[in-house]
């Protein structure tokens, strides 16, 4: 891996803020020469928050939080930490799952997949901005938004045809095996999807109240892409 240069700068400032996953594709392949969007995309956000601890002198990331005590605390979380609770995947990036009787191969959310996903988010914004929350332009692409969230995790193609004709009980078994075979293969940092986006765990977090508390904050991958 190598440090960014300010060509590297100009050729991102051209991506809308609001694709960071693009942005990520393109700042990776740039310092590390390779295709990230193959990689899984915790490694991805792994070696994001590696470059920035290393090349920036600064490596604290400032927080509030409302703490169960009562009372709003400020507080700046030392990156290293995160980077130190790093956990490798158990084994292979595959598990295999059977569902009355049908084969199917699970992996972890990919680079490419992460990407999509964020489109889809950013489209789901568009339409509850057009049309309202509860529309059902809106309602119908969170949906879809959840049957991809599955069908990127599965190998294989044709499974996108085959969901709109599964019984509702084979498809949350289906689903339910997915999740249970993701969670086999959890690796990289602390981290929580949630809907299309990413929440990084801090570490525990004491108060002079002695109240322990970890928070569930949004990573942002343009927060550890270098800046100018």
């Amino acid at each position: 891996m190598r440090e960014a240069t300010v060509g590297d700068y100009i050729s991102l400032s051209e991506i809308n803020e609001s694709m960071e996953e693009a942005a990520t594709t393109m700042f990776l392949n740039s310092v590390c020469g390779e295709n990230s969007l193959e990689w899984t995309a915790d490694d991805r956000r792994f070696a994001l928050l590696w470059y920035y601890v290393h090349t920036e002198r600064d490596h604290f990331y400032r927080i509030e939080y409302e703490c169960s005590c009562g009372q709003t605390h400020s507080v700046a979380i030392d990156l290293m930490d995160v980077l130190d609770a790093y956990r490798p995947i158990d084994g292979k990036a595959e598990r295999s799952i059977v569902v009355r009787g049908d084969k199917y191969v699970v992996v972890p959310f990919s680079g490419s997949s992460a990407e999509a996903l964020e489109l889809e988010r950013i489209g789901i914004q568009a339409l509850e901005s057009e049309h309202g929350a509860d529309s059902p332009e809106a309602g119908k692409a969170r949906l879809q938004m959840r049957l991809n969230e599955v069908i990127y995790r599965i190998q294989g193609e044709g499974l996108e045809e085959r969901i709109p004709t599964m019984s509702i009980g084979y498809a949350k078994e289906l689903i339910d095996s997915v999740e249970k075979a993701t969670d086999e293969m959890a690796h990289g940092l602390d981290t929580k999807y949630l809907a299309g986006e990413v929440f990084l765990l801090s570490p525990p977090l004491k108060c002079d109240k002695e109240v322990v508390t970890r928070c569930r904050v949004r990573f942002r991958n343009y927060d550890f892409i270098p800046q100018l």
